[in-house]
Formats: C-alpha cells, sequence, structure tokens
C-alpha cells in the first residue's frame, strides 16, 4: 500500500510514518464505531468529525486541519482516503506483527 497523500491548497502532503500513537487512535476509533452502522452510512456529525480528525492526526501537519480539509477535498475523495489510510496502517501493524517471533 502506497503512502497516503492528500493536496491542500495545491500543495501535497504524503503522510509521515504512523507512530503508535495514531495506531492507539485508529483502535480506538474502530472499536468506538465497530458495532453501528453509523461510519457505513456516515449519519451523523459525530461520525463526520471523528473521521476528518483521524485524518489530520494521521498527516500530523499544522497546514491539515479540519477547516482544510472541508474546504478542499470533495465528497467524492473523502471516504475513498479514509478506506487508503486504514488499510494503510492496517498493513503496517500487519507487516510488523508477521516479523515477530512465534513463542
Amino acid at each position: 500500500m502506497s503512502v497516503p497523500k492528500i493536496i491542500i491548497n495545491g500543495k501535497t502532503f504524503s503522510a509521515p510514518n504512523p507512530k503508535l500513537k495514531l495506531w492507539r487512535k485508529c483502535l480506538k476509533f474502530t472499536q468506538k464505531y465497530s458495532t453501528t452502522d453509523k461510519l457505513d452510512q456516515l449519519v451523523d456529525e459525530e461520525v463526520l468529525d471523528d473521521l476528518e480528525q483521524l485524518i489530520c492526526d494521521v498527516f500530523n501537519n499544522s497546514e491539515i486541519t479540519i477547516e482544510t480539509l472541508e474546504e478542499n477535498i470533495d465528497i467524492s475523495e473523502f471516504m475513498p482516503l479514509f478506506e487508503g489510510i486504514k488499510t494503510w496502517i492496517e498493513n503496517m501493524v500487519n507487516e510488523k506483527a508477521a516479523k515477530l517471533p512465534n513463542g
């Protein structure tokens, strides 16, 4: 999986290598929404707020804020961006876990 990229105000940003803190945030997000259909349907503002914040956290750059996301990301790009980020992080975690000794 390639590193997630985003274009804000004509400038391309690449996500830095994720830190453990980001993985924890992703786990919390997944746990919060895994038992509901809110994520699939984006049925309330809380889900959108949490998605936007997670994307900001992934890029960890002061130029990428919820406001700049809302002003620069097309609706059709938003969920594919999130899904790409989710897959990227999951792949990194699984790759590292596969290298751990078994017992």
